[in-house]
Formats: C-alpha cells, sequence, structure tokens
C-alpha cells in the first residue's frame, strides 16, 4: 500500500467517523436520518435528516471548529447542494 493510498484510506474513515457522529447528534435532538450521501443532479448531499418542523441537509465537514468546517464551503458547493436539495424536495409529497 502506498503512502497516497494510507492516507486516502485514513481520511475515506476520518470522514466516514465524522458523518456517523453527526448523524447521531442530529438523531439524539430528534431528527431522523432519512437519507445519506443522497445524490442528485447538483452532487451529494451527504445527510438528509427530518423532524415534524421539516427537512434538514447537511454537508458533513471534519474541522477543529464549526467556523473553520463553515469556511471551507465554497459558494459553488452551496449551489450544488441547493440544486440537489431543490430535486429532492421536489420528489417529496407537498415537496
Amino acid at each position: 500500500m502506498t503512502a497516497r493510498s494510507v492516507r486516502s484510506s485514513v481520511s475515506y474513515h476520518a470522514g466516514q467517523a465524522a458523518e456517523q457522529q453527526v448523524a447521531s447528534d442530529y438523531e439524539r435532538r430528534g431528527f431522523s436520518i432519512a437519507h445519506r450521501r443522497w445524490r442528485g443532479a447538483g452532487g451529494e448531499i451527504d445527510l438528509i435528516a427530518r423532524n415534524a418542523e421539516g427537512v434538514v441537509f447537511i454537508e458533513v465537514k471534519k474541522s477543529a471548529s464549526f467556523e473553520t468546517a463553515a469556511a471551507r464551503i465554497s459558494r459553488r458547493q452551496m449551489d450544488r447542494i441547493y440544486a440537489s436539495a431543490a430535486q429532492f424536495l421536489e420528489t417529496q409529497p407537498g415537496g
């Protein structure tokens, strides 16, 4: 195994662990996880959660702080998430 493939594997598993941690946090707060890694025309949405009040689209970024993670989401990525979220909502009753 090359050093690059080891780094890639570590990053993949760290991302998976971060995603699970975020999903667990939402579940503790009364949300159900409707989808993981939902793919629409605009791209992938890491988590889609629901509660009685509505739907939440979640992009998971592993980082030392919320502020650092939020700063890593580009306008282009936000636009792709919006496009995929709109496509997802079109499939829902009352979309």
